[in-house]
């Protein structure tokens, strides 16, 4: 063996010598005590969290058309909470009880409210909704048609060119689509006024001011007043 092939031989030796000892640090370096390899990336359809009971915890997968979600389940495996997207792209969240039934539900645009007893109230931005069982008690919505309702009194309003209603606590008055009172109760009267805001009529309690003495006279509920267009008595009853 000449003095080259030698070398060529010792040089290839060293190279191998010098990737091996290069190999075992990396490798060291990897798996040094108390420290973990992760990968990058994992690639799968659903990932389970299971307890010491072996029952499933938590999931998190693709649903119908590939739609992510995230459900908890309670230590007894009742699903408990929602949180996903709808396979149109929608997210949504719900919560639910100890027996799997939801309580209140999230859109993107709205909440939903469930209660015992088929009673539930939907909220969105321009709707309220409160639900008995199986039957709307209260519809609040934007547009043409409108509740509202405040602690003081309920108004139904329908809207611009629309007759409407208010409710309070000590009387009732039908608008006009002008916002005029064409009918008004009290507590212990009724008056009718007609399109130009006159009054043409009250049923019950009323005061009658006397033109020649200018005597005010108190009406009994039980009385009937008529009058023109220009506000003069033409029928009463009783007559006194």
């Amino acid at each position: 063996m000449g003095k080259a092939e030698r070398l060529i031989i010792y040089t290839l030796l060293a190279v191998l010598v010098v990737a091996t000892f290069t190999d075992l640090g990396q490798t060291q370096a990897k798996d040094k005590p108390g420290e973990a390899t992760f990968s990058k990336e994992i690639n799968t359809k659903a990932i389970h969290l299971v307890g010491q009971n072996n029952k499933i915890r938590a999931s998190f997968y693709l649903g119908v058309h590939d739609s992510p979600q995230l459900v908890l389940y309670d230590k007894e495996g009742t699903n408990r909470f929602n949180f996903g997207l709808a396979p149109a792209g929608n997210p949504g969240m719900s919560f639910n009880d100890n027996n799997g039934q939801e309580t209140i539900s999230f859109g993107d645009s709205y909440i939903y409210l469930f209660k015992e007893g088929g009673h539930s109230t939907y909220i969105s931005g321009s709707h309220i909704t409160l639900q008995g069982k199986g039957n709307a008690l209260l519809i609040i919505e934007e547009g043409n048609l409108g509740t509202t309702i405040r602690s003081s009194h309920i108004s139904l309003d329908g809207g611009a060119g629309y007759p409407s209603t208010s409710i309070w606590s000590s009387h009732i008055s039908l608008d006009d689509k002008d916002g005029y009172a064409r009918t008004f109760i009290g507590r212990d009267y009724i008056t009718l006024n007609d399109e130009e805001h006159n009054t043409r009529a009250v049923l019950g309690s009323t005061d009658l001011k006397v033109p020649k003495t200018g005597t005010v006279i108190k009406r009994s509920p039980s009385s009937l007043v008529l009058f023109d267009k220009e506000g003069k008595v033409i029928w009463k009853a009783p007559p006194e």
